[in-house]
């Protein structure tokens, strides 16, 4: 019920935008001095709450209440009779019950009350407007006394109808219930808090400032001492039942047995705290008294011992979270380590603190999955599990009196310790060190990869191998940073957020630390956050950033990470933000508080990819992980492409549905192991194991060549990187280059094995399975070429022979210039007959525009090796272009470009030029590009250019992105970045190949779909120191979302970060599917199948197939005409029942054509869209 309670009052008072926190049931802290009441019920009232704390267990546990009204300024009294009065001006009321419930009384006339008391027999006597009134009847009438002066407070006296009343200067008694008053004592008592106690032999005492007074009944002074005499401050006091008088001065704790006389210093104990506050004796035999910086703690044998006795209590300072597993979680404070495994409703104090803490910045705890590290000052502290007893590590590194922040490397379960002066490794739980060599960290951050970043005042550094080297990869823009912390997600993401002379600076890095930018989500003029605190991010990058200026409010980044808005207010004074396993944000301030609702819907899953030996999906003994592998997590809503790290492990994040997770091997010498789960069901703190096996054991060569530019009389470097992708090792493997004729070889960063003709060889060697490398050879534009020629360069790897033979037919064109004439080839490269007849074209692209001159095509059937041909007129620029067979794996036409077959080539033309632009397969790699003078240095380029302005492509077509990039500054820069956010509505992830660099680069996905490919430590030179060495580019090959309709537009643009600048947009590269190309294919339609209906039909959004004998067959593939006989449609489908979808379709008549995976034609229908 009291849990209940606390949640329903944290519902009625925190809100905003619908988001609502809970204060949790702890940890438990806080306190200020115990007063009894009657029958040994304890109380506590904090100055300015408007809660008070009782307990009926003598001090153990506590509950809180409220009080009658929410007055900010009152003052609540425990009378001599044991009752509680709360008095606010000119109300007061009364509880006889312990608080639970509350009476008005009547107050004087025209009286506002100001201190409040009541005698043993329940006489009130009130103090306001500089007089005191008495009551003998409950407050229902009051009596005047003659007193006129001022009172601080009343102090009812243990002796029959004694009361004294006490001002800054005098001490009064009453010996008649307050109707009379005498001088008993004059001095110097200050204006703050007052203590008073009176002993077994009668004897009155009293603290106030500096000193403590002892009197007998008569007024005669017995002593006057002073603990410190050099003090001025006010003095804390209490007299246990044993007759031993506590006391409190300038934050140190003595004791006294004799009244007084002569003071002690209590013994250090390590075991416990030593310097108390508020201190309150009970007649329980019970000494209380407020921990320094901590929580009330009390002690049953006279102050030897002391325990924590807040229990219950929700007023904590809490200096730091850290999330141990699901529900179980620990809290810092300044009492020490608090921990809770039932989601914060119950807490045990697993670790008492001896020392004091006072940076909320500071890393006082680190975690190794269920091991708890943490200092308690100087001293390092193991506890193998929550429950178990903390060990002190006794290292050298301990004994020198510094207080390190500590920080565990969740990958590795290393443990570091660090201050300004060092940073040390432990690898063995805090047994043994290892000083690292790097001065001046403030804080640490570990990625999920087990990259570590390490900030100082000016810079900050990067480790990828666990701390042993350090590279500086970033340095901050202002002199020195002050203070900061760091947060990350689950990914690649860390931001910095900083505080420095100048203001507020948040950076952030999205490629594991490589490179960092400025955010413009804080700048130094919006005045929100001052000295900052702990914040926190969540799993999938949206920030939680408390405001120190506006103590009480939270702000959040917005979905586009450029802008902050505030979040919701929890009426406390917040000291950080942290976000929870639940993904819930958690609030640290006085108290601990919690949304209701987590504030990223993401889960995050874990896993491992591994090569599976065995086969059985299980990661034994011995099976290495696989690096850098492509995970495909696919539902029926989405799919979510991320590559494992270098250790194997990867993270997606997953909404609600049905996920099937799969290794995408690219070749079929490899079969991945599948797994489905139910993202509502599956346990997200499990390791999932995704292995890969190895089904045919072969090499699997793949060649990728490409340059960033070509310019004439100029020498440019093209980059040849090759990968074996297959499962066993290619010997004695090589590359064939062949250069165009005016592309004159120069050198090559490997030797040269031979050359024939064009043809370049370059030997390898042996290539190992899963091996990548790469080579460049520098080649120089001869001067004889004209600006804008293009000049086309091939790679082919050997061995390229398939262990899995082929069993389809494989179209390739081809061309033979004849002078006024050209003889067009298209052949069956394949070992099996088409299946179909294909439609073959000749286009004039002489001219370009927006539509595509067709000067001839038909149609062409061919077995194994068979070849058509046709000669037509030669003309300057031709393209002839075929369809590939249904059964190729690769649906896109084979195309071949012929340039300048003339019997008289103009002036100005260049060169002849017969070029097939296939590209579809992987030992192949062609680029053709033109020589250049002025251009963009910053761009996106994607290949094939595609045909008229338009840049018509197949809807099949691979494509292949080259982004060039220039450093057009006026310093070296050091990092480059480039974002490239993929449109995941018109590109495939998941077919997603790395190609060749200009210099060596990391890549990553992010969960959003963003590509970063990061040049660290790239030393790019401005271009006015070396213009040849300012270029670089990458390369990367992917495909269209496959569903896409014919005319879609397929958009990709980047951003390039040079150093700390801002990004560099490129332009928007685009392509149209589908080539707008008028084929017959009525020949088709006008053939006789078996016809099938379509339900409904007509139909507006989608149609159904009703067979009335359905073919079995693995898969289909459904084409839809328009009655033009053009295709319109077309796609793999595997259960031919399911509904079809039509809505892009414009309305008209339609003819569905269905074929079996062999390429059979099972049937027909005609469909009318409506």
């Amino acid at each position: 019920m009291r849990i209940l309670y606390l949640i329903l009052f944290a519902f009625t008072c925190f809100f905003l935008h619908a988001q609502n926190y809970e204060k949790l049931n702890g940890p438990y802290g806080g306190g200020s001095k115990v007063y009894e009441g009657k029958n040994g019920v304890l109380f506590q009232f904090l100055e300015g709450n408007k809660l008070f704390y009782r307990s009926t267990d003598n001090g153990t546990t506590w509950r809180f209440f409220s009080f009658p009204t929410n007055a900010t300024y009152y003052q609540v009294e425990i009378g001599g009779d044991g009752q509680l009065y709360y008095l606010v001006f000119s109300d007061l009321y009364k509880s006889t019950n312990d608080g639970l419930s509350w009476s008005k009384l009547n107050l004087p006339a025209n009286t506002l009350g100001e201190k409040i008391t009541a005698l043993q027999d329940g006489t009130l006597i009130l103090y306001g407007d500089n007089q005191i009134f008495t009551s003998a009847n409950n407050g229902l009438t009051w009596i005047q006394t003659g007193f006129i002066g001022q009172v601080k407070r009343f102090f009812p006296s243990q002796i029959q109808d004694w009361v004294f009343a006490i001002s800054s200067q005098k001490l009064w008694l009453s010996k008649d219930k307050g109707s009379n008053w005498n001088e008993f004592y004059v001095d110097d008592f200050g204006n703050e808090q007052f203590c008073f106690a009176e002993a077994a032999n009668s004897n009155i005492l009293l603290a106030g400032n500096e000193f403590i007074w002892r009197w007998d009944t008569s007024a005669n002074l017995m002593i006057k001492t002073n603990i410190l005499r050099t003090t001025n401050s006010s003095v804390h006091m209490a007299l246990g039942n044993s007759g031993r008088l506590f006391a409190y001065e300038d934050y140190r704790t003595y004791y006294s047995d004799d009244l007084g006389v002569q003071w002690k210093s209590f013994p250090i104990n390590p075991a416990y705290p030593s310097v108390f506050h508020s201190l309150a004796a009970t007649s329980g035999n019970v000494v209380f008294g407020v921990r320094q910086y901590g929580s009330l703690y009390k002690s049953t044998d006279n102050g030897l011992s002391w325990n924590f006795s807040a229990y219950g209590m929700q007023e904590a300072n809490i200096f730091e979270l850290d999330f141990i597993a699901a529900r179980q979680f620990t809290a810092l404070t300044n009492d020490g380590i608090f921990y809770t495994e039932d989601d914060g409703k119950n807490w045990d104090l697993i670790a008492r603190s001896k020392s004091t803490l006072g940076d909320f910045n500071r890393n006082n705890i680190s975690l190794v999955g269920s091991e708890i590290f943490y200092m308690d000052g100087a001293e390092l502290y193991y506890l193998s599990n929550p429950k178990s007893i903390p060990q002190k590590r006794t290292h050298a590194l301990f004994n020198q009196g510094k207080r390190f922040n500590i920080h565990s490397n969740r990958s590795t379960s290393s443990i570091f310790v660090y201050d300004l002066s060092e940073i040390h490794r432990s690898d063995d739980k805090g047994q043994s060190w290892t000083n690292l060599q790097l001065p001046g960290v403030i804080q640490m951050y570990d990625f999920p990869n087990g990259h570590l970043i390490a900030a100082t005042a000016k810079a900050v550094f990067r480790s990828e191998d666990n701390g042993l080297s350090w590279t500086q990869v970033f340095d901050f823009p202002t002199n020195v940073i002050s203070l900061f912390s760091i947060a990350g997600n689950a990914f690649n993401t860390a931001y910095i957020l900083s505080y420095n002379s100048t203001g507020n600076q948040m950076y952030y890095s999205d490629d594991n630390g490589q490179s960092w930018s400025l955010s413009t989500m804080i700048n130094q003029s919006n005045g929100l956050f001052g000295f900052l605190s702990r914040f926190a991010s969540t799993n999938t990058g949206r920030v939680f950033i408390p405001s120190s200026v506006a103590g009480d409010r939270v702000y959040a980044s917005t979905p586009d990470r450029r802008n902050l808005q505030a979040f919701g207010d929890v009426l406390e004074s917040i000291s950080g933000t942290y976000i929870g396993m639940d993904q819930k944000l958690y609030i640290t301030a006085i108290g601990l508080y919690r949304s209701i609702l987590p504030v990223s819907t993401s889960k995050v899953l874990q896993g491992i990819s591994f090569s599976d030996a065995n086969k059985n999906c299980q990661q034994d003994p011995g099976e290495a992980v696989l690096p850098n592998a492509m995970i495909n997590a696919t539902s029926a809503n989405e799919q979510i492409v991320v590559f494992s790290d270098a250790n194997g492990k990867f993270y997606v994040p997953l909404n609600s549905g049905d996920y099937t997770l799969e290794v995408n091997s690219k070749n079929n010498y490899w079969k991945s192991c599948k797994t489905t789960i139910q993202s509502a069901q599956y346990n997200f703190a499990n390791t999932l194991y995704l292995g890969v096996s190895e089904e045919t054991i072969c090499p699997y060569l793949e060649v990728d060549a490409q340059t960033s530019l070509f310019r004439r009389c100029f020498e440019s470097d093209i980059i040849v990187r090759y990968t074996n992708s297959g499962t066993a090792t290619a010997t004695n493997a090589y590359v064939d280059v062949v250069l165009d004729d005016s592309l004159d070889y120069v050198s090559s960063s490997i030797a040269l094995s031979s050359q024939n003709g064009r043809v370049f060889r370059f030997e390898l060697g042996d290539l190992s399975k899963l091996s990548v490398g790469e080579f460049s050879i520098r080649v120089q534009v001869n001067c004889n070429s004209k600006l804008g020629d293009v000049h086309c360069v091939e790679a082919h790897i050997f061995p390229d022979s398939l262990c899995i033979p082929s069993s389809f037919a494989q179209i390739r064109t081809d061309a033979e210039c004849l002078g006024d004439s050209i003889k067009l080839i298209i052949r069956n490269e394949g070992n099996a007959d088409m299946t179909l007849a294909k439609s073959w074209f000749v286009a004039d692209m002489s001219n370009s525009s927006s539509s595509i001159d067709i000067f001839d095509s038909g149609t062409f059937l061919l077995g194994a090796g068979q070849e058509f041909t046709k000669t037509i007129l030669s003309r300057a620029r031709v393209l002839l272009s075929a369809e590939q067979d249904e059964l190729y794996p690769n649906n896109q036409h084979s195309t071949t470009e012929i340039i300048s077959c003339l019997s008289n080539p103009g002036p100005g033309l260049p060169p002849l030029r017969i070029t097939n632009l296939d590209e579809d397969e992987s030992f192949i790699s062609k680029f053709c590009i033109q020589n250049r003078g002025s251009y963009d240095p910053n761009d996106i380029t994607g290949f094939p250019q595609g045909l008229t302005d338009k840049k018509f492509i197949d809807t099949d077509q691979e494509l292949e992105y080259i982004i060039r990039f220039q450093n057009t500054g006026t310093d070296t820069a050091f990092s480059v970045r480039i974002e490239n956010q993929i449109r995941k509505d018109l590109l495939d992830l998941s077919s997603f190949i790395a190609g060749a660099s200009s210099h060596p680069y990391n890549y990553l996905v992010t969960p959003e779909g963003k590509l970063i490919f990061s040049f660290s430590n790239i030393q790019l030179p401005d271009s006015n120191i070396n213009e040849k060495a300012s270029h670089g580019f990458l390369q990367y090959r992917i495909k269209p979302v496959q569903k896409l309709w014919k005319g879609t537009k397929v958009y990709n643009d980047a951003e390039i970060f040079f150093d700390f600048n801002a990004g560099v947009k490129t332009n928007l590269e685009y392509h149209t599917l589908g080539l707008p190309i008028p084929v017959n294919t009525k020949n088709v339609l006008n053939q006789s199948f078996q016809e099938f209906n379509l339900s409904p039909n007509p139909a507006i959004t989608e149609t159904r197939i009703l067979w009335t004998k359905e073919v079995p067959s693995p898969f289909y593939y459904l084409h839809i005409y328009n009655d033009h006989g053009q295709k319109v449609y077309e796609r793999k489908i595997y259960d031919i029942s399911r509904n079809i979808p039509i809505k892009d379709l414009q309305q008209g008549i339609y003819h569905l054509i269905v074929q079996s995976n062999t390429g059979e034609i099972l049937g027909s229908g005609k469909l009318i869209k409506k």
